[in-house]
Order: C-alpha cells, then sequence, then structure tokens
C-alpha cells in the first residue's frame, strides 16, 4: 500500500492538499494572484505556491489573516485542515 492510499487502494486527499485546494479556490474567487496576495500577507509568492499545492501549511495566524482577505469564517478553514465537524 502506498503513502495516500486506503487498504482498498482508494486515493485519500492530504491535510495540506485539501487546504490547499480550498486556498487556491478562494484566492481565484476573489481575484487575486500569488504574488498579490503574498504581499497583503508578507510572504512569499513561492510560499503561497506551497500552500496552494498542499507541501506546506501556512501559519494560523496567516490562516486568520487569510480568512479576513477572503471574507470568509476562519471556521472554513479550519474544516479544511481538520474536516468537517472537528473544528467547532
Amino acid at each position: 500500500m502506498r503513502m495516500g492510499e486506503t487498504a482498498l487502494g482508494e486515493t485519500r486527499e492530504t491535510t495540506s492538499a485539501c487546504l490547499g485546494r480550498v486556498l487556491r479556490g478562494l484566492r481565484l474567487a476573489v481575484g487575486l494572484d500569488q504574488a498579490v496576495l503574498a504581499a497583503e500577507l508578507d510572504v512569499t509568492a513561492e510560499e503561497i505556491d506551497a500552500f496552494e499545492r498542499g507541501v506546506s501549511e501556512p501559519p494560523l495566524i496567516t490562516l486568520g489573516e487569510m480568512a479576513e482577505l477572503f471574507d470568509v469564517p476562519f471556521t472554513v478553514l479550519l474544516e479544511a485542515v481538520f474536516g468537517e465537524g472537528e473544528a467547532a
């Protein structure tokens, strides 16, 4: 069994990948490119790219700043990290 597969051979999305997918979708929905978002958050565009690809996860403070910029409740992003129902 390879990493990311269940016993039945199904591929699971990692927590980081799930969060990255959500972050990318929200960024695109508000019309920001990675460089502009990076400048707003005082991080590099490379860090934004890594967050979105699921290579790394942003610190909670950065996640909170993203929620504000995307105008979504912080819990939306927490649910992407911990799963629905576990963030509360």
